[in-house]
């Protein structure tokens, strides 16, 4: 039962990371689509040198590694921290633009 709560709770928070790198147009799919990817190709770099900061932190406190599920769950927790401001400038000054 613990296994399956945890790769729920990962799988959702990947869901919501998902949600947050979501870049929206109204009535253009296709510019949207675009957004969203570059926006997780922009930000994936600094998400994984956050990440291997994180991992390298933790195994001088703990002198162990870090799993991949850990790791993972680190990488989506910065970005939904970068996402979500990120998010917030782009539909701010997507509706200054208006």
């Amino acid at each position: 039962m613990g296994k399956t709560r945890e790769n729920l709770t990962l799988m959702l928070l990947a869901l919501f990371y998902l949600l947050c790198s979501t870049r929206y147009y109204p009535d253009r799919p296709a510019e949207s689509l675009l957004a969203t990817i570059r926006q997780i190709l922009t930000l994936a770099p600094f998400l994984l040198g956050g990440t291997l900061l994180a991992r390298t932190f933790f195994h001088r406190l703990t002198g162990e590694y870090l799993g991949w599920s850990r790791l993972a769950r680190i990488y989506l927790t910065l970005g939904l921290i970068g996402e979500f401001f990120l998010g917030l400038y782009h539909y701010l000054a997507l509706n200054q633009s208006v």
